[in-house]
């Protein structure tokens, strides 16, 4: 296993996009193969997982289900792309409001509703990124999907700018979350600030910027976080774990349903419970 086999927690900065990020890991440690965990919109920053090198194979293997996010909204005003990509397109009057007024229409929101996907997203529509059909001024039928709110907090609210944490199920659009919040205070809104935190077990707080990532910051992939337990084998496995060969249970001792093989510190595969034996999921090789 190659010591640049792994995970690398970068913290994104503003004006880059979560493509050019990863190009720039995969350049530095000399790596081939790189992806990321969850797509940020070159105007947000934070949190962005990155996997090089064989690591990249545990990417499905990895909890990206709730993510939490640090954002400003500014109401009164709106842009064609809901953040500071564009310039401000329409206003609006701000009613007066309250703390409690805000925190009441939060509480309105902590659950799943059916939230509108942006037209300058990368879903796809007949095979066509929505953000396609909008350049090129195709008028298309409104798509949705189904967004999960789990937490909604307050941080502060004055000037017509509220300041909120918010965590989230994947692939909720947060520019959108804060206008149907602005439409339901009354009036309008655009994102002017948007910080990724937290995805499943990542926290930013364990992240660099990428002009501090050095080889020591690479997780190995026995390390990184996954519903996988690690369980070492010995040398009497080893070629039949390279093989991905089943085993019984009685051959592995272990209470856990999804485990990654280990042998001398270096991960070998996945392996998951059916029955009463243990079938191969990925080789990790």
């Amino acid at each position: 296993m190659n010591e640049r086999d792994g995970l690398i927690l970068v913290d994104k900065e503003k004006g880059m996009t979560s493509r050019e990020v990863t190009n720039y890991i995969s350049k530095l440690f000399g790596v081939k193969k790189s992806g990321h965990l969850g797509t940020l919109d070159p105007f947000a920053e934070g949190l962005l997982p990155i996997f090089i090198g064989r690591g990249t194979k545990m990417i499905p293997y990895v909890n990206d289900e709730m993510k939490s996010y640090s954002s400003v909204m500014r109401l009164g005003e709106t842009t064609p792309t809901l953040d500071t990509d564009s310039e401000v397109s329409l206003t609006k009057e701000v009613p007066l409001l309250s703390e409690e007024k805000i925190k009441e229409v939060f509480l309105g929101f902590i659950g799943t509703y059916k939230q509108k996907i942006p037209l300058t997203s990368a879903k796809r529509v007949n095979g066509k990124h929505l953000y396609e059909y909008a350049h090129k001024g195709i008028e298309i039928e409104e798509q949705y999907k189904e967004a999960s709110i789990y937490s909604l907090e307050l941080v502060s609210y004055s000037d017509n700018e509220i300041c909120f944490n918010v965590t989230v199920s994947k692939g909720t659009y947060i520019r959108t979350l804060a206008y149907d919040i602005a439409v339901k205070l009354g009036t309008i809104s655009y994102l002017t600030s948007l910080k990724r935190t937290k995805i499943g077990e990542f926290e930013v707080g364990f992240s660099k910027k990428i002009k501090d990532i050095t080889a020591s910051d690479i997780i190995p992939i026995k390390d990184i976080p996954s519903e996988y337990k690690g369980v070492e084998i010995g040398a009497e496995l080893y070629k039949s774990a390279l093989n991905g060969n089943p085993f019984s249970k009685n051959q592995i001792k272990t209470n856990y349903d999804k485990i990654m093989l280990i042998y001398t510190t270096n991960p070998i595969a996945l392996y998951k419970l059916k029955g009463d034996m243990y079938i191969c999921e990925r080789g990790l090789l």
